[in-house]
């Protein structure tokens, strides 16, 4: 197989990059202690129909530990007081929207963050937002019971030096999901979640499907490397089944919040 024959169709997603979500990643990517502080935010925050003050007071606790934190951190201790105290305003924002349009915002808040890492300068490389993926013009995996599913975020590399694809399913907390991938189907009547464990199932799915071709139908100088990983702001201890950590779900990685954070600078020094 051959990476320049894939193609990628997708559509043009604005939401990404516009309105308080461009601004929240603008400022998590300037500082770490902001990046720290929107993870926690979006991971522990539900919803909006919470009290400001409150939310406030709560984000004023998060910001002294993450300064703490920092300053026992090797790599980084940089903490700017003026970036997260503008984040802190921004997020406290969240709460004068309707709450669809919070949860929207926070589901796309980890897709905005990966999408910014994966983009780089150069015409051998580009990222794409849910793509329908296909291969000598056909839509792969089309007789799939998945063929319709879709991968938040897709990046691929054609050049000579660097050929490689990732592929990354975002979650922000993954507890629905595993919750559902997990359940069995003989024990459950509800027809919503009927409908979630074959939604879960499909997706990991073709994501196995994609991990199996890019491991077995490569040459190693044809795809010098590649991912496929479910990425989420989760700490590690709170990915469980059954009381026992999860680290992966088949072949599929979990890249959690621990994760995300030792890759900060590789996400910020991107281009």
């Amino acid at each position: 197989m051959n990476l320049n024959n894939f193609r990628f169709y997708s559509s043009e997603n604005n939401s990404l990059n516009s309105g308080i979500l461009k601004t929240i990643k603008d400022l998590v990517v300037l500082n770490r202690g902001a990046f720290e502080l929107a993870n926690h935010f979006f991971y522990t925050v539900p919803d909006n129909q919470q009290d400001i003050k409150e939310i406030k007071q709560k984000l004023e606790k998060v910001k002294v530990r993450v300064e703490l934190d920092l300053e026992f951190d090797e790599l980084d201790n940089e903490f700017d007081t003026k970036i997260v105290d503008k984040l802190i305003g921004e997020l406290t924002k969240l709460f004068s929207l309707d709450n669809q349009l919070f949860t929207k915002i926070r589901n796309d808040y980890i897709e905005a963050i990966i999408f910014f890492w994966k983009t780089r300068s150069g015409k051998y490389s580009k990222v794409f937002h849910e793509p329908e993926i296909s291969y000598k013009r056909k839509k792969c995996f089309s007789k799939g019971e998945y063929s319709n599913i879709k991968c938040d975020v897709v990046y691929c590399s054609t050049s000579r030096v660097d050929k490689s694809i990732e592929m990354y399913e975002c979650k922000t907390t993954m507890k629905v999901f595993i919750k559902y991938f997990f359940k069995n189907f003989s024990n459950t009547t509800s027809p919503s979640a009927l409908k979630n464990i074959r939604s879960s199932r499909r997706k990991q799915a073709y994501l196995s499907a994609f991990y199996n071709l890019f491991s077995s139908k490569f040459k190693k100088e044809d795809l010098h490397s590649y991912q496929v990983a479910y990425v989420t702001l989760a700490p590690q201890n709170q990915i469980k089944y059954k009381n026992e950590e999860i680290k992966k779900i088949g072949p599929i990685n979990i890249i959690t919040r621990e994760k995300l954070s030792s890759l900060y600078q590789t996400i910020i020094n991107h281009q």
